[in-house]
């Protein structure tokens, strides 16, 4: 996986005034994309977003990345990533162990994961299973989904040691303030309840 970004400059110079900056455009763009090279020679680009500033009375709120630009973008990120390894995992499980043949896929069903970069969802395959250690079910169809046997919970082991953490120290309340102020989590209130709902409460 490589993460490449790419500046274009693009001031249209029509005229040594000032205002004409203005009008034709001087200004920073900033094109995220990043890579992802698989172990069978495929590569796949994911278009991840555009940084736009202006240089023309540039203010000290405009310089790098927001916080809010840099949860969407790392958020993004996220899924781009988890979707191309649940990919290449779902790949090798196809691969039968006992019957020597390329298992195909039986479905492909929506997942969403919590993750330090937010809630993100995928698509995980799920891969027809080798009834060849079953000689007396030749007519027997099963599927399995190679994800969940690795993924048990709707959050990353990551997630959720930050959470007991939090919970840990702070309150209940806080720990889930914390949470969606920190990370791109955003999670629905509950009815009558004025404060943010628990992160990684809500269903999958």
């Amino acid at each position: 996986m490589s993460l490449g970004v790419e500046k274009s400059w693009g001031p249209k110079l029509i005229s040594v005034y000032p205002y004409v900056f203005v009008a034709g455009g001087l200004g920073v763009k900033v094109r995220i994309r990043i890579e992802t090279e698989f172990a069978w020679s495929e590569c796949r680009s994911h278009e991840i977003g555009v940084i736009e500033r202006c240089s023309i009375d540039p203010s000290d709120d405009g310089l790098g990345i927001s916080l809010a630009e840099g949860k969407s973008i790392l958020k993004e990120v996220q899924r781009a990533v988890l979707q191309d390894q649940v990919e290449e995992i779902s790949e090798v499980a196809r691969a039968g162990r006992h019957c020597h043949s390329y298992l195909p896929v039986h479905d492909r069903r929506k997942r969403r994961i919590d993750t330090h970069f937010g809630r993100v969802t995928v698509e995980a395959p799920r891969v027809r299973m080798c009834m060849s250690g079953f000689p007396g079910f030749p007519a027997f169809k099963a599927a399995y989904s190679p994800l969940t046997q690795i993924l048990k919970d709707n959050a990353t082991p990551e997630f959720r040691r930050l959470q007991a953490e939090l919970g840990a120290r702070h309150s209940f309340r806080e720990a889930a303030r914390l949470l969606n102020e920190l990370t791109p989590l955003s999670h629905p209130k509950p009815r009558n309840d004025p404060e943010p709902a628990c992160v990684g409460c809500q269903g999958p």
